[in-house]
């Protein structure tokens, strides 16, 4: 059995993330990368006006992602995601299992973030104290209008609002400095969200130590886990693959043991 994961991002939080599932593949070969949504900036859909696009910037960086799918042979899309055509190929060619998105400006809708079976996250800069905060577009910005000196990157549930769900983990900080750069700080703080998503699918592998976790990991109670209907079929879920899917997969009894439980 596969594990197919789409990625929605762009600029160097997208590229890490590709470059991290590529490495990922050569030790876990039932890791499909099933496609790449990315933003273009010069379309008004991805609201670039309130984002870090406002900034001065290369035009290479608006093709980061794109050129790095391409240049991997990874199939890679940068139109309107709520279109029929695009859940056609969401649903029918893409089919994925698990998505993830890091700077991204479209809003993600139901019919898409209900669909892959593991979930749906999106990594969020943020204070790393509280949550849900600095919601929106251009949180550096927020950060610094509030006399903050470091950030972190959440990662968590995408649900019908902007960075809202239900959270995750928190990354490790890292410092932020007002005269800095946008475009610099976007590139110092990708690894840190690329490290999650590593954990997380490490997590659902049933693969993951306890070196590999965030700093923050939210702890959720087995009682509360609920029926969940997504994708294209329903089944109880606890946190990574079920005994069943691990069986099938040839993972082994161990991949079927997380620590979280989706759905909360």
């Amino acid at each position: 059995m596969s594990l197919r994961i789409a990625l929605f991002g762009s600029l160097y939080r997208g590229v890490a993330m590709i470059e991290t599932l590529l490495e990922l593949q050569k030790r876990y070969p039932e890791i499909v990368i099933a496609g790449i949504a990315t933003d273009d900036p010069t379309q008004s859909w991805t609201t670039p006006q309130k984002r870090v696009w406002q900034y001065p910037h290369a035009p290479e960086t608006e093709k980061m992602v794109s050129a790095c799918a391409l240049k991997n042979n990874l199939p890679v899309y940068d139109g309107r995601i709520k279109t029929d055509d695009f859940y056609e190929r969401f649903s029918s060619e893409w089919m994925p299992d698990l998505c993830y998105m890091g700077v991204f400006g479209q809003k993600i809708p139901e019919r898409l973030w209900s669909y892959p079976l593991y979930g749906f996250y999106n990594f969020h800069t943020c204070g790393g104290e509280t949550w849900p905060s600095n919601v929106g577009g251009d949180p550096l910005k927020k950060l610094s209008a509030e006399g903050k000196h470091r950030a972190s990157i959440a990662m968590h549930e995408v649900d019908d609002e902007w960075d809202h769900g239900s959270l995750l983990a928190f990354s490790d900080f890292f410092a932020i400095h007002e005269s800095e750069d946008p475009f610099l700080t976007q590139k110092r703080s990708a690894p840190y969200a690329a490290q999650m998503m590593s954990w997380h699918i490490k997590q659902t592998l049933g693969v993951a130590v306890s070196s590999d976790e965030p700093r923050y990991i939210e702890q959720l109670s087995v009682s509360s886990t609920k029926q969940l209907i997504v994708g294209r079929r329903a089944s109880l879920r606890v946190g990574g693959l079920s005994a069943g899917d691990a069986g099938n997969a040839g993972f082994g009894e161990g991949r079927a043991q997380t620590a979280h439980v989706r759905g909360a």
